[in-house]
């Protein structure tokens, strides 16, 4: 048990996870390049329901992904660790410190118990967290909130950048007002979440994606013909405009708290961190 502890808490083992972790990242980004639009499906799906529904028919291109979790689940336990290991080791010299020189010393261990916390939110989040797309149009009613709450599309207003303007003619900004059964007014934007009983709601755009439409074959001319590099059928394809749909984004993400906490802490503690550093050091250019 003593040599498994060891083990999890050398800075070996944590170089070559990193190493693996850096290498999966990489190898899913080639991918995520050569699909994107079937990556992309992760980004509002619980992550075991996603894998669940293509770690069968498609684990030849996402295996990297639970080769990835493995990697950095095993760093998250090497740093935890190497985190305490460095902690028990403090707390035997703290009498032989002064108060501030062992919180100091202490910091980094903290820093990285922080940093798994934010692991964590993130981790919550990709299982727990759930997106939710509703079309927006003036006169339907949507349900929003962890208690669903019933709620009319009362406006869609839309502001145009000004004349003198080089984006003239384009649409700046765009406001949505929805109303509850009390006549209630809730005020939407882009880029200006609301956070409405325990769900972040935003406004989003998603084209009404239509596929191309084959045309007969064109006729060519024989002096053309080097024009089109002898194809033997030329089609013309005509793509469709893609009408956007104003939609709205609810999303509830259990983990953004515990994320959003654990960064501040961070914040808050590294500015301590190098400030009283700073100090002791100038301190001791003057002795």
């Amino acid at each position: 048990m003593i040599t498994l502890w060891r083990a999890l808490g050398s800075l070996k083992l944590a170089f070559w996870l990193l190493i693996g972790a850096t290498a999966s990242l990489f190898t899913g980004s080639l991918y995520a390049n050569q699909d994107y639009s079937f990556f992309s499906t992760l980004n509002e799906t619980p992550l075991h329901i996603w894998l669940a529904a293509h770690i069968k028919s498609d684990f030849d291109i996402i295996w990297w992904l639970p080769v990835l979790f493995i990697f950095m689940t095993l760093l998250g336990f090497n740093i935890f660790v190497c985190a305490l290991n460095r902690m028990i080791r403090l707390l035997k010299k703290r009498k032989k410190m002064a108060g501030n020189r062992f919180f100091v010393k202490l910091m980094p261990s903290i820093i990285h118990f922080l940093f798994l916390v934010i692991i964590t939110g993130h981790f919550i989040t990709f299982t727990l967290g759930s997106w939710q797309r509703t079309p927006l149009n003036i006169g339907e009613t949507v349900y929003i909130g962890e208690k669903p709450v019933a709620m009319t599309v009362q406006s869609i207003k839309h502001q145009y950048f000004p004349e003198h303007s080089g984006l003239r003619g384009r649409v700046e900004q765009m406001q949505v007002v929805l109303t509850d059964e009390r006549g209630r007014e809730l005020p939407l934007s882009f880029l200006k979440p609301v956070s409405f009983d325990g769900t972040m709601l935003q406004l989003d755009m998603r084209p009404n994606k239509q596929k191309a439409v084959d045309q007969p074959p064109l006729q060519i001319d024989g002096k053309d013909i080097n024009e089109y590099c002898n194809k033997a059928h030329i089609y013309h394809v005509q793509p469709q405009k893609a009408d956007k749909q104003l939609t709205l984004l609810s999303i509830n993400d259990p983990g953004l708290y515990l994320i959003l906490w654990a960064f501040t802490a961070i914040l808050i503690l590294m500015t301590w961190y190098f400030v009283s550093v700073a100090a002791a050091r100038s301190k001791a250019k003057h002795f």
